[in-house]
């Protein structure tokens, strides 16, 4: 396998740990995992430095944390959003695990721009 191949599967890896730690932790301990997310964000965002694909991460969050039924049935979306106790908490924590999946395609890809058109 390539480098950017591993950084890849590393930067896909780890958010759903994350997100796996987001879901099964409850009050002070989720909002410590929600804090060490941000700060892996951050990190990330130092060392790739590609305000593009945070952009794209941060409208991505959004879109699938305020979408009901955008990736599945509504009934689902419901139970997410009641099992992160409220939708403020399941946008924050999509937000993050949508910049850190796009995060490590940004270092994986150092060259990769997004055109519009």
């Amino acid at each position: 396998m390539d480098k950017s191949e591993i950084i890849l599967i590393t930067g896909i890896i780890i958010p759903v740990v994350w997100l796996f730690f987001c879901v099964f932790l409850e009050g002070k301990k989720r909002k410590r995992a929600i804090t060490v997310g941000i700060v892996l964000d951050i990190i990330l965002f130092i060392i790739c430095r590609n305000s593009q694909m945070l952009l794209i991460g941060i409208i991505g969050g959004l879109v699938f944390g305020l979408a009901p039924g955008l990736a599945g049935s509504v009934r689902k979306y419901k139970n997410a959003v009641h099992e992160m106790k409220g939708i403020k908490n399941f946008v924050v924590v999509s937000m993050i695990f949508f910049v850190m999946i796009f995060m490590a395609i940004a270092i994986a890809y150092p060259g990769l721009e997004v055109v519009l058109r």
